[in-house]
Parts: structure tokens; sequence; C-alpha cells
């Protein structure tokens, strides 16, 4: 039997063994067709996945190089084992997609539940897994530590610090939140060197506080670099100067509540108490003591820089929504 007739497939394959693939193109009707077919041992579905990878195939950055695996034992019907997500994605849309298929003959069930059981966890690759496939260790010089922290900040600053366990950014593309910590890059890159070598060590490149750092180099760079480097190294800094006491928090607080410990300071907490430094000092005020406030849910406005993570949150909400797809609104300010 030709491979086109199996599923409605097209072009022609190879063989390796006892596997056949091809390249074809699967309309919404008949990924449809196809769900008919899937394996009776999958995985329950998952709507935010399905939307995640529909989001990707409108904006015509879906890659066709995952395998899609159909398998049948000995001479029986062919089942869909590797693509559920995907193939529910494309059948909600109004295009048809090119992809590859691999077609695999086994002996018995009992085989062909082994290879599903290794194949089948597709999904979305996590974050790492798309910077690491884009080389960006080696491209920016950074360990992946660095490089995590770098993606969580220049997420935080785009979606105006929102909690991602209750305002869905676990759903963003891997590829968008990737394309927004190359935009900042520069200022994020700046940060990470301002703190090497810091008594503070990973607590100021923690990322909350290098959002904020980034924002401050990117629109007060000299003022930016005197800041951070005074709290990052606390060099004769006298008591009352906000750079010191924002280096005390630092080395004080914790938003970690495992091991018996109490988390002084959220996520969100952080930016506030990095903000409220950095507006005390510009103000040549004086602070011995920060904390993070009662109300972490007020807007985080960046003295003398066009950021006010409300607007910003406004924006992020516009997007995921999908009815603007335009510049954030600090870029829309400094066009003004």
């Amino acid at each position: 039997m030709p491979i086109r007739d199996k599923l409605g497939a097209s072009k022609s394959g190879h063989t390796v063994k006892n596997m056949q693939a091809e390249t074809v193109t699967i309309s919404p009707q008949e990924a449809s067709a196809w769900i008919s077919r899937l394996y009776d041992r999958q995985r329950k579905l998952r709507e935010d996945a399905v939307m995640a990878i529909a989001r990707e195939i409108r904006k015509g950055r879906f890659s066709p190089s995952t395998l899609f695996v159909l398998a049948r034992v000995r001479e029986s019907a062919w089942v869909v084992v590797d693509g559920q997500h995907r193939l529910n994605a494309i059948a909600i849309g109004d295009e048809s997609v090119p992809a590859v298929v691999a077609y695999v003959t086994f002996k018995t069930q009992e085989e062909m539940a082994d290879h599903y059981g290794v194949t089948d966890v597709g999904k979305l690759r996590n974050a790492s897994d798309h910077m690491k496939a884009l080389g960006l260790t080696t491209k920016l010089d950074l360990g992946t530590r660095d490089l995590a922290a770098m993606h969580s900040a220049a997420t935080m600053v785009e979606t105006g610090f929102v909690n991602r366990r209750t305002t869905g950014y676990g759903r963003l593309s891997h590829i968008v939140t990737t394309d927004w910590m190359m935009k900042w890059n520069p200022f994020l890159a700046e940060g990470l060197q301002l703190c090497k070598g810091s008594e503070l060590g990973r607590r100021i490149s923690r990322a909350a506080v290098l959002a904020v750092m980034a924002i401050t180099l990117r629109h007060c760079n000299g003022k930016a670099h005197e800041f951070w480097e005074a709290v990052a190294t606390d060099r004769g800094l006298e008591p009352g100067d906000a750079r010191r006491a924002l280096n005390r928090f630092l080395l004080t607080s914790s938003n970690d509540a495992r091991r018996g410990g109490r988390a002084t300071a959220s996520t969100r907490g952080y930016a506030h108490v990095a903000a409220q430094a950095w507006k005390t000092w510009l103000r040549g005020g004086s602070v011995k003591y920060l904390r993070s406030p009662h109300d972490e849910s007020k807007s985080i406005n960046l003295f003398r820089t066009p950021y006010k993570s409300e607007e910003q949150t406004a924006w992020y909400w516009e997007f995921m929504n999908e009815e603007t797809l335009g510049t954030g609104p600090e870029e829309k300010k400094e066009e003004e």
C-alpha cells in the first residue's frame, strides 16, 4: 500500500527498517480525521497546549520538524501515537500545515505501548530547551543559570511582573519570550556584568531585581551604573543611603518559605523594593530599612523612566488576547 493511502498523506517517503517517513501537508479537515484515529492510550488533552500551538501556527512560527508518529501492529489499522496536541491545534485553525509523518510497524501491542511511553512526551519544549537549541549559551557567552535569569527578567519586564502561576504566561510561546530576552539582552548582560564578583552573589541578579536593573540601565544608563555598582559592592556607603539599604535588604531577605524559613518578599515584592530604593536615591532622600509593600499589586513605576508595570500588564493582556500585536507601552511613549 502506498504511504499516501494510509491516512491521506502525499509525496514520497523512505524506509528505515520498520519505519517509513514522508513530508505531507495536513489540512484542518484531515487533522480532524486523524484525531478520530488516535491511539486509545493517549494522555489527557491539554487545552492550554493546544491553544499555544494554534497561536504559533497563526503567527507562521510552527516548525514541521517534530514527527507525527502513526503506528500499527503487523497488518492492523494505523493509529496516531504522537501528535494529538498538534492535530487538535491544526483542526481548530483555517490553514494547512506542513509536517513530517513517520509510520512504524510493531510485532506486538506491548512493543507499541513501549514506543508510545518514550516518544509521546512532546507538548511544548521549555524555555531552556528552546534556548539550548538556538545555541544561545555559546552565542551570548553565558552560563545556563545566567541565561535563565535573563529570560525570566525579560519576561517580567514585558508582562509587567505578573504572577506566572495565576495569570497564564506559562502559555506564552518560548519563541516570544526568547525574542523578548534578545531585545533586552544588552541591558540584562550589562546588569549581570555589574553584579559579577559581588558579595551579594546571585541575590542581586535574581530575576526581579535584574529586570529593574535592565529598565534603569536602558533609560538612565549613567545614573543606573552608579546606583547598581554601589548596591553590589557597598563600598563606604553611609547609613541612610538607599543603595546601602537595598544591599542590606537583598542580603537578609528571601522569597523561599521552604525548609521552615519565612518568605520576606515575593518576586514582585523584590521589584517594588528595588524601585523604591532607586527613586529614593535619585531624589536625594534617606532610608535605612526597606521592606516589601503590604499591597504588592500596586503598579511598579520606575522613577525617571517611562516604565509603569500597570500599563505594561495591560499591553500584555491585549497581546495574550491577540487584540493587538504592536509594541509595548514603553516603546509607544518613546515613539511619541
